[in-house]
């Protein structure tokens, strides 16, 4: 798991362990709006939807745990 902040100075180390920004990380993978939550593999490939801030706070729990569960049905049907 791997949490950043838009406004980090700190370049992130991408799959290839080259530096990326905050922002070129976000625009790969499609961030917009915070918070949101990618889901990658070791690789960096993603392997469930986004999870992206829908204001539906009350239900927040559910969901991400619906997206934790693709993306764990993902990884072991890769294997």
């Amino acid at each position: 798991m791997l949490k950043y902040l838009f406004d980090e100075t700190q370049p992130l180390r991408d799959f290839d362990g080259q530096p990326i920004s905050t922002q070129d990380f976000a625009l790969f993978y499609n961030i917009h709006e915070l918070p949101s939550f990618a889901f990658v593999d070791g690789d960096g490939r993603e392997i469930a939807a986004p999870l992206v801030n829908n204001g539906a706070y009350e239900f927040f729990s559910h969901i991400l745990n619906r997206h934790i569960e693709q993306a764990i049905a993902q990884i072991e049907s890769d294997s």
